[in-house]
């Protein structure tokens, strides 16, 4: 019989089969799948994500993962995809979702650290730009963001269909020329706040000429949210 938790992984899979690609779908199946397995094994009265605590449940999986063969990279791909798994269900509230912090299922000192980098990498890493690479007023806030927002669309086109990495670059892109002309100042993403950045943009939406849907402004809502969201963790 299956179980509750591969139910809710089915379902997860299912409302966001659109957006991921085939193999993205995989990972999450065989990396939320490891948990649900490891549940099953020890502690088989957790028959729901909603009854999921970091003590013992989580800390006994990560301590199972530190004990098999995997490389640390490996193992950094399969908790960031069970982290992303449970936050969202949890930021969707699921019934099924683990309860809310305090306290957290997952904290920072989970992902084990990153390999050493060759001593030839290391130094191409460190090396400092050259000056004139360095932003200055004088250069658009488009290029300015630009370093992390390009770092962004790297990272999410190795699991984001092209159609969806589009709509992302679109969405994000409508935040930025916002803020160059309304807030020339925000000059970095760590500047936005809430009032007056965010709600002066949702308020420009509400009014674009022509006017969006309500599924497409709340599409855009939401890939922008996902993105501020990513670049605060």
């Amino acid at each position: 019989m299956e179980s509750l938790c591969q139910k809710t992984l089915d379902q997860y899979l299912a409302s966001r089969r659109d957006e991921l690609r085939p193999t993205t779908m995989r990972h999450y199946q065989l990396h939320v799948g490891s948990l649900i397995k490891f549940l099953h094994l020890r502690y088989p009265e957790v028959a729901s994500f909603s009854k999921l605590r970091r003590d013992p449940h989580i800390e006994g999986w990560l301590q199972m993962l530190c004990e098999t063969s995997y490389t640390v990279l490996t193992q950094r791909q399969i908790i960031f995809y069970v982290r992303r798994f449970l936050k969202d269900i949890q930021k969707w509230r699921w019934p099924e979702s683990p309860p809310g912090p305090p306290p957290r299922i997952f904290v920072g000192r989970d992902l084990p650290p990153k390999p050493f980098l060759k001593e030839k990498e290391k130094k191409k890493a460190t090396t400092p730009k050259k000056r004139s690479d360095s932003p200055s007023r004088d250069v658009p806030l488009e290029t300015r963001f630009h370093g992390a927002f390009k770092r962004y669309l790297d990272i999410r086109g190795a699991t984001l269909r092209p159609a969806t990495l589009q709509h992302y670059r679109l969405d994000i892109l409508s935040l930025i020329r916002f803020l160059r002309r309304r807030f020339p100042d925000v000059d970095c993403f760590s500047k936005i706040v809430r009032f007056p950045h965010i709600e002066g943009w949702l308020e420009d939406l509400a009014k674009a000429q022509p006017r969006y849907s309500n599924g497409h402004r709340r599409e855009r809502i939401r890939n922008v949210g996902r993105f501020l969201e990513d670049m605060h963790q």
